[in-house]
């Protein structure tokens, strides 16, 4: 079987981090993309989201 894996942008929200939870409960490997100004806020949201899940930081932004 192949692994499976979402990517949620906004997933360090309090909808994402929803979303996050449910796929991984379901099996997914989960990467949760969240916006640079809050990496701090962010680093801290991995070690306690309580189900496994990496973090990115990325700006995506249409107007660049």
């Amino acid at each position: 079987m192949e692994p499976r894996i979402a990517i949620v942008t906004g997933g360090t929200g309090t909808i994402g981090t929803e979303i996050c939870r449910a796929l991984a409960a379901d099996g997914w490997t989960v990467a949760a993309i969240g916006h640079p100004s809050e990496a701090d806020r962010i680093e801290q949201w991995v070690q306690q989201a309580g189900f496994p899940v990496k973090a990115w930081l990325a700006e995506l932004d249409r107007r660049h």
